[in-house]
């Protein structure tokens, strides 16, 4: 309170400008002290000091504020010290009036002369050359500036000449009687040495231009130096000076202004020195300070600040040693103030953006031109972080790659392009594509040309290129748009129509015979005359002869197609009938084998085909035991379907065996040999050995041979024979068999269409001629209605009948049946609190046949939280082998359910009143309200009453909340004066009963139909055990006739046993009740 009320003093004195008195006061409480004429000065001070009033309290004022920034505590002078100031002041006043009525001394000066002397003479210039000076100090002594004389210097005896833009005191040395207080706040003095020989004792040059204060050494009367808000930073040269109090707050030192770069540090050496020599080492504002080094530094960041500063506060000490009045502006503050100017940081990176294609190389380099540091000076790419880690070429797009130097950096956009694109199209004269189109790639500027293969395609199937309209950008250059290029055709509508026949050995055949119609490309009709044909037939030789017929075309069409440029007349020449059996004759010796074989050779059906020995009928036999001749019949039975009129012939032979008498003599041996048609051997030749006169055979399966790759074609006509003296060769010759047939196997699924044409590929004849599939023979077929596997043979006929077997290929076709896998299940919402479980979002789940599979077979994934709101996804699925799905073994099939959880929706319940009744409907107690939310539950509550006793329920006392009022009453009967109840004063829910004496038992009586089913709610009697009680029937209840008392003892048996579990509950109950009494 007290610090408060003082504080507040404070302020009225200064508001009042009773500052600047309390400061006379001071100066004339000092001048006291000094000799005589010193108090003459003083009295002169009192006049001169008024005008000047206000400058004294700005320089006050600002002394005072800075007393807010030291931490030394100011004397605030009390309330009886303010009235006599103020009585001062006006006592002051009085004085000043007084004296501004008497005769003003310059004017008395100007009576005393007459004449002006030397020194009146002499320009003020030349000793007072300041002229703010010069008018300050004729206001003061109020002498015409141009009078003025160094005498007139004598009236000067005090002075407070604040901001009146003084740079120079020159002149005031002259003021001798200049002392005491004296002020020259906010002026530009930093020379008081005109003051040097004055009595000033307290001297104000706060905001002047003082650095040095040695000079304030030669003033032996100065003891209060107040230089606030100047330039001074080192106080040692004071130390040891009679000097009491130290002002000097606020010091601003100028450092000189340095170019720097906005990142740069600077500093400078701090040199801040108490009074004492003590060096100062605590500052604010800087980044750095080293107290060993005394050197303070700040770090810029940037911002490019115009000045830096660092402030130091010595004032706490200074105050303890050099505040002799207890002023709060004695101290030691200041700041350094760092002017900059900044270097044009020349720090640069040049780079350029630049396009490339899919495909190019591209190195960062290539996309910079130069960097420059701070200096100016080049800098090596070396030197350059680059992060290019976003680029990709192969994919387009425009990528930023970043050069980055010294913390600066610079972008450049490399753009990566497709190649430009030349498409090359081919439509018919409907606009219609017949080919697919083709893409050419190249850097704008960069020639293509389409006008050769593979873009140039001067026919397409039925289409040749229209050569009068082709496109005039067929060849050019790529640019950054792409182009199109149009081959236009026009359709082939040729047509060479040929037919194959069969011809017989003999009959004749000219080439016209199998032409049908010809229509060249622009649908002209074409005669066989214009048409040229190659191969022959040669009626005279049976075989199958290929005739090619061709009509000419015009240059444009590069492949010429059968049916449309060239067709094939296959021209059938049957052989006549070449049925024939040829058997030989042999010798055989006593004791030698013989079979029927031995003496056949071959025969031939029609067509000049073998038949076996297997199909000839043999009759006869030889006896090798007995020497003899014996015959021998070979005879065919075949259908002669080419000899006319006859249906059937016997054609046969008869070979003699003679057997003779043994005769032993070694045989040469027969050599097999087998070659091609060049007479290269194809295998070893074997070798067959016996005696003379055996006969041999060659064409067994040990020596007629198959070759893999080759067909026989021929055998030596001694194939079969007798070994003799001399040596017998057997030759078999073959061909190269270039018969192939190509199929491949595939799937399909039950109810796609298939033919067979679907799996052939390609087949090639012995020759190597290409067959058609209209050639081969196909067997097999496949059942697209039913899965199975099905093999389908193709077969080559042959045409070179001693081919001992076709060539074929089988193909497996696989009926795959329909997937029928498949889970279905459905959506669904609930309420917060519902059940929940997985059967309810599931439908029905297939197998692969479509079988039902159960949900018990089914994976489910995911729960529903039925407390929690939000959205779950349960998920059920099926593992199954799918032995036919194509590349797997095993898939899973799934579904997934959404189960969206809601919030119960909030209703206000209808009310649940509970009222509480005699018999007779009077109320006993106040009624309660029970309220809720449809469908939360709610509990009515009995009550104990004292003088009554519960005897029945009507309404539902739990129960559900719903949108309808619901009451239940609890009804009481009163105790009678010798029934006692005990009161506990708690509530008790409807599971409890009212407690009792041990000697209390109930009756509950129960109302029910034929079947047991409730009627009403069961009423309970309460008596003392042993008493009588009456029950009578309600009167919804069908009559028995009289009303019958139905009276007795509970001890009996049934309602005893009742009455004793009632009692026993009641007894358990009655201790509860007390035990909570205690409680």
């Amino acid at each position: 309170m007290k610090k408060t009320t003082t504080f507040m003093m404070l302020g009225l004195l200064l508001s009042t400008n009773i500052v600047p008195l309390i400061a006379t006061a001071q100066t004339i409480e000092e001048n006291a002290t000094q000799p005589s004429d010193v108090e003459n000065v003083t009295t002169v001070e009192s006049s001169t000091v008024f005008p000047n009033q206000v400058d004294s309290s700005e320089m006050i004022e600002k002394e005072e504020s800075n007393e807010t920034h030291s931490e030394a505590t100011a004397t605030v002078a009390s309330s009886d010290e303010i009235e006599v100031i103020n009585k001062e002041e006006v006592n002051k006043e009085e004085v000043n009036k007084k004296e501004d009525r008497a005769t003003p001394p310059e004017q008395e000066l100007k009576e005393e002369r007459s004449l002006p002397t030397e020194e009146e003479q002499e320009s003020i210039d030349s000793w007072m050359p300041d002229k703010n000076l010069q008018k300050a100090i004729s206001e003061v002594i109020k002498v015409p500036v141009e009078s003025m004389t160094k005498k007139d210097m004598l009236k000067v005896k005090t002075l407070y000449l604040s901001s009146k833009n003084i740079y120079s005191l020159k002149g005031l040395e002259y003021a001798t009687n200049l002392g005491g207080d004296v002020g020259f706040n906010y002026n530009h003095i930093s020379d008081i040495s005109p003051l040097f020989n004055l009595k000033i004792t307290y001297l104000r040059l706060a905001g002047n231009n003082i650095s040095d204060v040695q000079q304030f050494l030669n003033m032996p009367y100065l003891t209060s130096l107040i230089i606030p808000e100047n330039h001074v930073k080192d106080l040692s040269p004071i130390q040891g000076s009679n000097y009491t109090t130290i002002a000097a707050l606020d010091q601003t030192i100028y450092l000189d202004e340095k170019t720097v770069f906005p990142d740069e540090e600077v500093g400078t050496t701090a040199g801040i020195v108490r009074p004492n020599g003590d060096q100062i080492t605590s500052f604010t504002g800087m980044t750095t300070y080293d107290a060993q080094s005394d050197y303070l530094s700040w770090q810029l960041t940037g911002g490019k600040p115009k000045t830096v500063n660092a402030k130091w506060d010595d004032s706490v000490w200074v105050r303890a040693h050099y505040n002799a009045k207890g002023t709060g502006y004695a101290g030691f503050s200041g700041k350094y103030i760092q002017p900059l100017q900044y270097k044009d940081d020349q720090t640069a990176i040049n780079v350029h953006d630049s396009i490339v294609y899919i495909g190019d190389s591209w190195d960062p380099k290539e996309n910079f031109d130069s960097a420059f540091d701070r200096e100016g000076n080049q800098v090596d790419y070396s030197e350059i972080l680059v992060d290019d880690s976003n680029v990709n070429l192969s994919k387009p797009g425009i990528y930023k790659v970043t050069y980055t130097y010294k913390g600066k950096s610079v972008t450049a956009v490399l753009t990566v392009k497709d190649k430009s694109k030349v498409s090359v199209h081919y439509m018919n004269e409907q606009g219609a594509e017949i080919h697919k189109s083709q893409t050419l790639l190249g850097k704008p500027k960069e020639t293509y040309d389409t006008s050769q293969a593979p873009y140039f395609i001067q026919q397409i199937d039925d289409y040749y290129v229209d050569t009068q309209n082709l496109p005039t950008n067929r060849s050019g250059e790529f640019t950054d748009v792409a182009q199109t290029v149009i081959y236009k055709y026009k359709k082939d509508v040729s047509l060479l129509s040929v037919h194959n026949t069969t011809l017989t050995v003999g009959d004749t055949w000219k080439e016209e015979d199998n032409f049908d119609k010809a229509v060249d490309i622009w649908g002209n009709p074409v005669s066989f005359n214009q048409l040229t044909h190659s191969g022959t037939v040669d009626t005279t030789t049976a075989g199958v002869y290929k005739v090619v017929y061709e009509q000419s075309v015009p240059e444009i069409i590069e492949s010429k197609v059968e049916g449309k440029h060239f067709a094939t007349a296959m021209i059938t020449v049957l052989p006549k009938d070449e049925t024939h059996v040829k058997v030989h004759d042999s010798q055989l010796t006593v004791g030698d084998s013989w079979k029927a074989e031995d003496n056949f050779d071959y025969a031939k059906d029609f067509y000049g085909n073998d038949i076996p020995l297997s199909a000839i009928q043999v009759t006869g036999n030889v006896d090798t035991m007995t020497p003899g001749e014996y015959q021998v019949t070979y005879s065919q039975y075949v259908l002669n379907i080419f000899m006319r009129g006859l249906t059937e012939g016997k054609y046969e032979a008869t070979a003699t065996i003679t057997v003779k008498e043994k005769e032993v003599v070694p045989a040469a041996p027969v050599t097999v040999k087998y070659q091609d048609e060049k007479g290269n051997t194809l295998h070893e030749e074997k070798t067959i050995s016996g005696l003379v006169g055996e006969a041999y055979d060659a064409t067994t399966s040990e020596y007629q041979l198959s070759i893999e790759g080759y067909i026989l074609t021929g055998v030596s006509d001694n194939v079969k024979g007798t070994l003799s003296e001399k040596n017998q060769e057997v030759i078999y010759t073959y061909i190269k068999d270039l018969s192939q047939v190509s199929v491949h196997d595939s799937e399909i699924t039950v109810g796609d269409a298939w033919k067979a044409e679907d799996n052939f590929d390609r087949a090639i004849d012995e020759s190597g001629e290409e067959v058609s599939f209209e050639q081969i023979i196909v067997t097999g077929q496949v059942d697209t209605n039913t899965a199975g596997s099905y093999k389908v043979h193709y077969q080559l006929p042959k045409t070179i009948e001693s081919r001992q077997s076709a060539t074929e290929a089988i193909a497996t076709i696989t009926v795959l049946p329909k997937d029928e896998t498949h889970v279905k299940v459905h959506d669904s919402q609930l309420t917060v609190g519902d059940s929940w479980k997985a059967e309810d979002n599931f439908d029905y789940a297939k197998d692969f046949y479509g079988n039902d599979i159960p949900l018990s077979a089914i994976q489910v994934t995911g729960n529903v939280d039925t407390m929690t709101p939000g959205e779950y996804q349960v998920t059920y699925s099926q593992y199954v082998l799918n032995i036919f799905t194509r590349g797997l073994t095993e898939g899973k099939y799934e579904a997934t359910a959404t189960i969206t959880v809601k919030e119960k929706e909030v209703v206000p319940a209808a009310s649940v009143t509970v009222k509480y009744q005699d018999e007779k409907g009077n109320t006993l107690h106040e009624e309660k309200t029970i309220s809720g939310l449809v469908g939360e539950t709610y509990v009515a509550e009995e009550l104990e009453l004292e003088g009554y006793r519960f005897v029945r329920v009507i309404g539902n006392e739990k129960g559900m909340f719903t949108n309808q009022e619901q009451l239940v009453i609890y009804v009481y009967e009163k105790v009678r004066d010798d029934e006692t109840t005990v009161d506990t004063g708690e509530s008790k829910t409807p599971d409890e009963t009212t407690g009792s004496q041990s000697d209390k038992g109930n009756v509950i009586i129960h109302y029910t139909d034929e079947e047991g089913n409730s009627l009403v709610k069961d009423k309970v009697i309460t008596g003392t055990v042993g008493s009588s009680y009456e029950t009578k029937p309600i009167s919804f209840l069908p009559k028995t006739g009289e009303s019958q008392v139905l009276s007795s003892i509970f001890t009996k048996i049934g309602i005893g046993i009742l009455v004793i579990i009632m009692g026993i509950w009641g007894f358990f109950k009655r201790e509860s009740i007390k035990e909570k009494n205690d409680r």
